[in-house]
């Protein structure tokens, strides 16, 4: 995972982008290869894009790699109305003297083409570094969902090398066929993982980085992927009623596209909380959150 040599003899930084609609797995695959760069010596940044105020991805990245170098975007998506931010912050960490690769993770709401496209500009305007792979998560057992609904999954692809077909484990045999064929259509050149917890396996994680089409990146098309779509976050004063919430997400289940955040209970535990299509999960967070709160994405919800 380390860099290349480049002609002047200086080491060229790999840059990595990983994209994926909302709860496809993306933060989760990224703790994995940052176990994989530092089991390898490496000493990796991560810029990570939320589309809402609060920054929850970046601080689970910290709290499980709190060695790496991290700059979070928050506020609004790097493919659309951050554009500069995103090229500056690639520029800045590629300037750091001791990064020996770089990991860009989009919120889900990004369309990857325009953002691998302004990732391979900066890394060429910073003479330091080079996109070396597109990585594209897909939620195997929702994707007709999510492109029923997001106007922008249909060119989600484009730019893609390795194609993760995620959540495997639940989808069903007709659900199976339909993703595999999608991407066959969309990204006929990727690479395609079926994969569970975005786990591509040992040797698969070795092998998932460095196949970037070299040259290919389109100049970033206009246009919102965003559009439709709206976020708000929550400060939570008192200890969270799981119960209660549960019966929320279920409500909302079409309109609640994503909940995530840092939550308490009534018995002092502080919890890792990210639910999406009804579907509510938590597990014990190791860090520590100072003030908990939730963050949440979804299409027409009376917030």
């Amino acid at each position: 995972m380390a860099g290349a040599v480049g002609k002047a003899g200086e080491t060229v930084i790999p840059i990595h982008v990983l994209g994926g609609f909302l709860g496809s797995g993306k933060t989760t695959l990224l703790t994995r290869l940052l176990a994989a760069e530092k089991a390898s010596g490496g000493h990796a940044a991560v810029l990570v894009n939320e589309v809402g105020e609060a920054d929850v991805d970046g601080r689970t990245v910290h709290d499980h790699h709190s060695d790496v170098e991290l700059l979070a975007v928050a506020g609004g998506c790097v493919c659309c109305d951050l554009v500069d931010d995103l090229a500056l912050h690639v520029r800045e960490l590629l300037a750091r003297p001791d990064v020996t690769a770089l990991y860009v993770e989009t919120t889900g709401l990004a369309a990857l083409g325009p953002v691998a496209a302004i990732v391979a500009s900066a890394a060429a305007a910073s003479g330091r570094g080079a996109l070396a792979s597109v990585l594209a998560l897909v939620d195997t057992p929702r994707l007709a969902r999510t492109e029923a609904e997001w106007a922008a999954c249909d060119g989600h692809l484009e730019g893609a090398d390795t194609v993760l077909l995620n959540h495997w484990d639940e989808a069903d045999a007709a659900e199976r066929r339909y993703a595999r064929a999608w991407v066959a259509t969309r990204a006929p050149r990727a690479r395609v993982l079926e994969t569970v917890f975005a786990d591509p396996g040992e040797a698969g994680l070795k092998g998932l980085l460095g196949n970037a089409f070299a040259g290919e990146r389109r100049a970033p098309p206009g246009g919102d992927s965003t559009r439709g779509y709206t976020t708000a976050g929550f400060f939570l004063q008192k200890p969270l009623d799981l119960r209660r919430l549960e019966a929320l997400v279920a409500r909302y289940e079409r309109s609640l596209v994503r909940l995530k955040g840092f939550v308490r209970t009534p018995d002092g535990s502080l919890l890792e909380l990210q639910a999406g299509a009804g579907v509510l999960r938590v597990t014990p967070h190791p860090g520590a959150v100072e003030r908990p709160f939730l963050v949440a994405i979804g299409r027409r919800l009376p917030w």
